[in-house]
């Protein structure tokens, strides 16, 4: 996160150009540049964790979905895969091989 220092105003310069003076010193300020890079660090981080709620609220309606109506065949791991991509960068990986690294490995009679 960039840095932001605050700075004590002692003297100001009014828009009309007056001087208005503060006894012993008045409000803290900050540089315009430094805040602007703050806000726009705090709208990229809202940007991804709104994103990454509703990955979760989808996977959460998935997971319920198919532990309700799950049946060999269905859609619904696919769909599991599809959701799951976005969170970690997507990949040329095969439906089995993101089925095994998601849920482990399971139905070979191991």
């Amino acid at each position: 996160m960039p840095e932001v220092h605050r700075y004590k105003v002692v003297t100001m310069l009014s828009a009309a150009g007056a001087t208005i003076g503060y006894d012993p010193h008045g409000p803290d300020v900050v540089m315009a540049h430094d805040l602007d890079g703050v806000t726009a660090e705090r709208d990229a981080l809202q940007q991804r964790l709104t994103a990454a709620d509703e990955r979760a609220d989808v996977l959460t309606h998935l997971l319920r979905e198919g532990l309700e109506e799950y049946k060999d065949g269905d859609d619904w791991i696919d769909r599991v895969i599809a959701a799951l991509k976005p969170a970690e960068g997507g990949g040329d990986e095969t439906r089995q091989e993101a089925v095994e690294r998601h849920f482990g490995h399971f139905g070979d009679g191991e």
